[in-house]
Formats: C-alpha cells, sequence, structure tokens
C-alpha cells in the first residue's frame, strides 16, 4: 500500500517551510494530552507512539522514516492521543500549524497530496491497531 502521495518536490517545499529537529532516545516528542500547534513528517530513526490509562501504558505502534506524527491533533486541533518518544535517534522535519496551513492555502494540489496522504496513514494504523 502506497504511503505517501507526496511528490520530492512537495517534501522540499515542507522542508523549505519547516524546521529540521533532533530527539535523543527516550526524549519526548509529543506528550498525550497536550495540544499541539505543530505536526512532523519523521526522517530518520524510530519513535514509539503509546497511550497512557490509570493502570497503565500500551504502546500503540512503532513509527519510521517517512511518516507523519502529530496528524490526528493536526486535523481536529484537539490533544495530542498518545505520546510520541524517540527510541533512538531520530531526525524531524517539524511544521508549525500556521505555516504550514498558508503553504497548503497557496497550493491547493500539494494540499490535496498532504490530506490524502493523512488519510491513508490514518487507515493504516486503524487497520493495524484492528488486527492486535
Amino acid at each position: 500500500m502506497q504511503t505517501t502521495y507526496l511528490t520530492e518536490q512537495d517534501l522540499q517545499l515542507l522542508k523549505d517551510r519547516g524546521s529540521i529537529v533532533q530527539y535523543a532516545p527516550q526524549q519526548v516528542v509529543l506528550q498525550q494530552d497536550t495540544t499541539p500547534d505543530r505536526i512532523y513528517y519523521l526522517l530518520e530513526g524510530n519513535v514509539k507512539v503509546d497511550f497512557s490509562r490509570v493502570y497503565g501504558t500500551d504502546v500503540l505502534a512503532y513509527v519510521g522514516p517517512g511518516e507523519f506524527i502529530g496528524e490526528v491533533s493536526f486535523l481536529d486541533q484537539g490533544e495530542s492521543s498518545a505520546s510520541v518518544t524517540a527510541v533512538k535517534d531520530v531526525q524531524m522535519l517539524e511544521l508549525s500549524r500556521s505555516d504550514l496551513e498558508a503553504l497548503l492555502d497557496a497550493d491547493p494540489a500539494l494540499a490535496a497530496r498532504f490530506f490524502h496522504t493523512l488519510a491513508t496513514t490514518l487507515a493504516r494504523r486503524i487497520r493495524a491497531s484492528n488486527s492486535q
């Protein structure tokens, strides 16, 4: 299954608009129940996505390069539904909501590919969680 509908040119536009950030192993990228104002695109390394409950923490997924992180909060502007922690050294593209929204507003074709990518990412993650 195709994981991204973004072209190399699209990714370069995103990189030009965002910032490259580094995270060390065990460093928290996103904290559950906070309201981030940015979305991340994983360039290198792996992260763990987990959900804390009263009785413990469930690991939902391990995510690698070429994936977006924080897409649920980006879409609904709500709190982060899970925490994301670097497993090994991680390099990500960090895009603020305002910068990304301005870029998507200016380029409807890019916006279509971006949201298609997020939709298929969410669908794939839901299918994976249903099979666990």
